[in-house]
């Protein structure tokens, strides 16, 4: 027979659970004492327990009047530049569409979207052979007119010296003439003397044959008389001898006036001389004129087909330049810099002129243009500075200059466009990105009194303020009262601790140097950080720009240094507490 196994008593097991459970109630009830123990008589003073903790009520709290720190910036005038900012869109400086100029197929392109180009860059070629043949056919015509220019030119100097020949033929004739009048006045004037000396002549004949009939007859008186013998001979001879003298004097006049007659008319000779020399020389300058006009004519004409040769030159030039220019229109070269952007027609596709081929943005500058409030836009001028910020680039700061500001406000958003260049040679910055463009309200920066822009405050009617440090005026004869910060009610007139905390007890009305005052002020400008202050601050004053936030009128402030975590000290320099004070309420 096998032998049966032998189970456990039911009794046995019981007992051994409450045993289990026994030896964990006393662990509990001797780490529960332990606590105590030392919560009762380890912690420090004023230190609570958690449930001390929850069920304070921490609004009852009432830190000492005076325990204000405050950062404050004293009001010196300083160099000031207001501005705006407004959020900017950087744009192509100029857009190109390369199109086509002539009608042909478009054999190659040479670029992608995405390539860069320069300027004078072949990007395309149209089929050139037509362009070509007629630029060939321009220029040979454009040589035949510049051969006949020539031939125009020549016969034109010809025509000139001739012209200029004759003109001189002319003046020597026409001295000729000159010198022919003279010298016929002349014989003129020498005829009319002989003819008066040949009257006078004619004078003296009548006078002398007047002597000769008076002697003649006085002469034969004398000789009838000396026949009868009433006179002497000697008489008679007298009278004959004066006869002869009388006769004498007549044939001297009768051969003076044969001589003038013979004078007269070798005068009449040669005035007809001068005059047929005269009426020559005349009819050699009217043929000389004749000459002259068919010189200058024949040299009218000459000028007229060279003016002709010229106008055709200049056709013919201009044809050429148009025949070269579609021979130019088949490279299609890029006019900037900048980079593909879009390819809009393929090789093998025949263009027309004004067919889209390249797309290109000129990068080379970066306009950057802001929408600006028509309030603030109305204040900005051309040159007024701007910085403009990347929000690729937080931490730099590019500088320009306003170079357009576009008045016509848009009539929904009522802004105006301002604009700056950039200058983009190594391509940094791209077409569309978003940046930050401040821009300055004036054209330098000025001396102004300004205050950070959070110091700032509005009362309930919108009434700019801010809060300045003034000196405080002490009262000594009050006597200070001590109380807990924790538990306000705990109240005596001197020092000590609480007795539910045990923490010191500190003076309810800290004595303090400076009060916070409320300064009505009229506001210029900003600059986004600073706001400029026309009026209710002058230099000195201590501007309150942190720890202002619940401050009321009067309240007892002390300065102290600001850090990014808060203000450097809580309690002002007269009011330190012991370490002890700071054990705070633990937990």
């Amino acid at each position: 027979m096998g032998i049966l196994p032998v189970s456990p008593s039911p009794g046995g097991e019981t007992m051994r659970k409450w045993i289990s459970i026994m030896s964990s109630l006393l662990l509990l009830i001797v780490l529960t004492w332990g606590t105590w123990w030392v919560v009762q008589t380890k912690r420090p003073p004023g230190a609570m327990t958690p449930l001390e903790a929850q069920g304070m009520d921490m609004s009852v709290m009432k830190p000492p009047r005076g325990a204000f720190p405050v950062g404050i910036e004293e009001v010196q005038p300083r160099p000031f530049l207001p501005s705006v900012a407004y959020p900017a869109t950087f744009r192509a400086y100029n857009e190109e569409i390369i199109r086509a100029r002539i009608t042909g197929k478009l054999v190659e392109a040479r670029v992608y979207p995405g390539d860069r180009v320069r300027p004078g860059q072949l990007l395309a070629r149209i089929e050139p052979e037509e362009y070509q043949a007629l630029a060939q056919s321009a220029q040979g015509s454009l040589q035949a007119a510049q051969a006949e220019l020539q031939e125009a030119q020549s016969m034109t100097r010809e025509a000139e010296s001739a012209l200029q020949a004759a003109e001189a033929r002319l003046q020597q004739a026409q001295a000729e003439v000159s010198e022919a009048r003279q010298m016929l006045q002349a014989a003129e004037a020498e005829l009319q003397t002989a003819q008066t000396e040949l009257e006078q002549v004619e004078t003296a004949i009548r006078s002398a044959q007047a002597e000769v009939e008076y002697w003649q007859a006085e002469s034969d008186r004398q000789n009838a008389l000396l026949q009868k013998g009433f006179v002497s001979k000697r008489d008679a001879q007298a009278a004959e001898t004066r006869l002869k003298q009388a006769r004498e004097s007549l044939q001297s006049a009768q051969a003076s006036r044969r001589a003038q007659l013979s004078r007269i008319e070798q005068l009449k000779a040669n005035r007809e001389a001068m005059r047929a020399r005269v009426q020559r020389a005349e009819s050699a300058v009217r043929a000389i004129e004749q000459e002259v006009q068919a010189a200058a004519a024949r040299l009218q004409a000459v000028r007229a087909r060279r003016q002709r040769a010229e106008a055709q030159i200049k056709a013919e030039q201009g044809k050429k330049r148009a025949a070269q220019l579609q021979v130019d229109y088949t490279r299609l070269v890029a006019l900037n810099p900048g980079t593909i952007t879009e390819r809009l027609t393929e090789p093998g596709t025949l263009v027309q002129p004004g067919t889209p081929v390249f797309k290109l943005q000129n990068t080379s500058q970066i306009r950057v243009q802001a929408k600006v409030a028509e309030q603030d836009a109305v204040r900005i001028h051309e040159g007024y500075p701007v910085w403009i910020k990347r929000y690729a680039e937080p931490n730099r700061i590019y500088r320009a200059r306003v170079s357009a500001v576009f008045r016509e406000a848009d009539p929904d958003t009522r802004t105006m466009i301002v604009e700056a260049v950039l200058p983009n040679p190594d391509g940094r910055l791209m077409v569309g990105e978003y940046a930050e463009m401040r821009i300055g309200l004036r054209l330098q920066a000025t001396r102004a009194i300004t205050v950070p822009q959070r110091a700032v405050q509005y009362d309930e009617h919108q009434r700019p303020y801010v809060w300045v440090m003034e000196k405080a005026h002490r009262h000594t004869s009050a006597p200070t009262t001590y109380y807990c910060t924790m538990h306000p009610q705990i109240e005596q007139d001197h020092p000590g601790k609480c007795p539910i905390c045990k923490m010191d007890l500190v003076p309810k009305e800290q004595p303090a140097d400076y009060v916070a005052r409320r300064r009505r002020v009229q506001l210029g400008l900003s600059n986004g950080e600073r706001t400029e202050i026309l009026s209710g601050l002058v230099p000195g004053d201590q501007v309150i720009v942190f720890g202002f936030a619940t401050l009321t009128e009067g309240d007892p402030v002390f300065p102290t240094e600001w850090t990014a975590r808060g203000p450097a000290h809580i309690n002002p320099p007269q009011f330190q507490p012991s370490q002890s004070s700071h054990g705070g309420h633990g937990h």
